[in-house]
Parts: C-alpha cells; sequence; structure tokens
C-alpha cells in the first residue's frame, strides 16, 4: 500500500482542489483536520460543492454518520476515536502538526494515528510545510505499514506570495511602538507567543481605539464565527492558533511580538497574508527564511521607522508639554 504526502505553500488551494475531486468519486472518505474551526469551514464549503458530507460536532455523531452515510465525514481526530469504518480514503490536513501537538501537549492526535492507520487504509497527508526531520520521523512511524511513502512538494518551506516589505527590528519595543502608531487602513495581524500577552495586547488597542479582536488556543471555532460579522477589524491578535488554515480577511501587514525559531511555523503565520495575491509588509524580529540582501534591507528599514516614530513622539511630548 502506499501512502502519499502533498505539500505545497500556504494558500495554494490544496483543500479546494481536493473537494473539487471528491465530489466527482464514489467515497466513502473521511477528511481530518487538527481544528474544529477547520472542519466547520471545510465542511460548508462541502456543502457549496454540492456533496453529501456530516460533521462530527461529538461522539454521539457516530450512530448518524452510520445511518446516513454521507459521501465525506469531517472531523477531528479525537472525535473518531472507536469509529469502526473502513473508507476509501483519509485525508489528513495539517499533517506537521501530528508530531509538533501530538508529542508535547495533544496526545490523542498519535492515538489517532495508532487507531486509524495501523491497518494501512488508502491516505493523502497535507501540509504547507514539513521539515527533513518530521519528514523523517514519518517515514519512520509508517514504513512498517506502507511499501511506498510519495511526496508531492508543490513548493515545501515557501510563501506563495512574498512581502512587498520586511521590516526587521532589534527589539520588542520598536516592533509595539509601530503597531500602536500605525493607524494606516486594512486589517493587521499580531502574533503573541503566550495567551496573556494575546488578551492584554487585545486590550491596549481597544482602549487607543482601535477595532482589536482575540484568539488563542481552544477559541478558534468561536474567533470564526466573530469574523463573519461585518466588521471592519484593525487588528487581529493572536497566538499561532490562527496560522493553521482559519479563514482571515484580507491581511495588509503582519507583525511578530517574539522571535519564531521555528521554520514551518514562522512560514505559515506570514502565509495567512497574500493569500489573495494582495501586497502586504512583515515586521519581525526573526530573520531566517528571507534572503539575506531583503534582511539587511528589512533591519535598515526597521531602524528608520523606529527611529522616525521616536522622533514623532519626542515633538509630541514637547508640545503637549
Amino acid at each position: 500500500m502506499r501512502l502519499n504526502l502533498l505539500i505545497a505553500p500556504p494558500g495554494w488551494g490544496k483543500t479546494y482542489r481536493l473537494l473539487e475531486w471528491i465530489k466527482y468519486q464514489r467515497g466513502p472518505f473521511i477528511f481530518v483536520f487538527p481544528l474544529r474551526a477547520l472542519c466547520e469551514e471545510v465542511y460548508h464549503s462541502a456543502l457549496e460543492h454540492r456533496i453529501s458530507c456530516l460533521c462530527f460536532r461529538s461522539r454521539k455523531d457516530h450512530e448518524l454518520y452510520l445511518k446516513l452515510k454521507p459521501k465525506l465525514l469531517i472531523s477531528t481526530p479525537e472525535l473518531l476515536q472507536n469509529l469502526r469504518v473502513e473508507p476509501s480514503l483519509y485525508l489528513l490536513d495539517e499533517f506537521h502538526l501530528y508530531f509538533y501537538w501530538g508529542e508535547s501537549f495533544r496526545e490523542g492526535l498519535l492515538d489517532f494515528m495508532e487507531e486509524h492507520l495501523a491497518n494501512s487504509p488508502p491516505v493523502i497527508l497535507l501540509s504547507a510545510t514539513m521539515s527533513q526531520k518530521i519528514q523523517q520521523k514519518m517515514s519512520e512511524l509508517f514504513m512498517s505499514n506502507y511499501n511506498q511513502i510519495r511526496i508531492w512538494d508543490f513548493g515545501n518551506q515557501k510563501l506563495r506570495n512574498d512581502p512587498s516589505a520586511v521590516y526587521v527590528y532589534f527589539s520588542k519595543k520598536n516592533i509595539m511602538r509601530s503597531v500602536f502608531y500605525d493607524h494606516s487602513s486594512g486589517t493587521k495581524l499580531i502574533f503573541c507567543e503566550y495567551r496573556e500577552e494575546v488578551k492584554r495586547l487585545c486590550e491596549q488597542l481597544s482602549k487607543r481605539g482601535f477595532k482589536s479582536i482575540s484568539c488563542v488556543g481552544g477559541e478558534a471555532y468561536e474567533f470564526s464565527l466573530k469574523l463573519r460579522d461585518e466588521v471592519q477589524w484593525d487588528y487581529i491578535v493572536a497566538t499561532t492558533v490562527v496560522s493553521h488554515g482559519v479563514n482571515l480577511p484580507a491581511i495588509s501587514k503582519v507583525f511578530f511580538t517574539y522571535k519564531v525559531k521555528n521554520l514551518d511555523f514562522y512560514l505559515q503565520m506570514v502565509g495567512r497574508a497574500g493569500r489573495d495575491g494582495s501586497s502586504f509588509e512583515v515586521h519581525t524580529l526573526t530573520r531566517i527564511y528571507f534572503r539575506t540582501y531583503l534582511v539587511m534591507k528589512g533591519l535598515w528599514l526597521g531602524f528608520l521607522k523606529s527611529f522616525g516614530q521616536r522622533w514623532r513622539y519626542y515633538i509630541y511630548s514637547y508640545y503637549e508639554s
């Protein structure tokens, strides 16, 4: 049995293309996502494609699935526990997270693989980016179950749309100054390392008159519902949770309040902007991925921007006094 891994940059359209393909196949298929918000988004997209489908929201839905027998089942891994079915094909999205999250705080992802993939069912693994280390772990995990692992690489660890400008800062203080003084149009996205910082920064932005919304782990589904309101948000403040496929409005700027060490996560975070082909800026403390000349230019741009903002602050303070 052969296992297929499809790697394509953020915004490439993996899910849409697969739904188009599923529409004309017999099935049944099981599409597995690590986030409930992604399940809901793909469920509504499948309905728009006129695919008979069911989205698991609890284990009580097992009986409903066995009764209705839809072509497509959409679920998180944990809700598939103890479900005895043999689909024509499993599709596992954001597969790199099964290792990053499964080996740290969400063991249910690894339990799912042991339960459902032990008998070598047909499967396609999907990821926007995957390091060689994770690919090696994947090969070792499935080596005994699959006689061939085929990798379809359409741009691993690459962006589909590069930023129009990159600003590289020396300190978090300079990044935050750029955030607070930015009154440009469009929705800006800020990534924070910790949940507490997300809530605190969102409150600070609201007090300064910005329309801001936040999202941390466990809130992705509720966050996606709020985004459906016809509100032009100035800032979205979040942890990495929104980098894993949750639909966002067009992003004009991406800010990072910390240095991101993991290239897989960094590219998915940057890749939340420019998905529609529009231009965007990156304001970062991280110097990985982008070419050397762009980083050097970014350091100079970041310095000039920080100097200009500091000078305006001193002038404002002088006249206020």
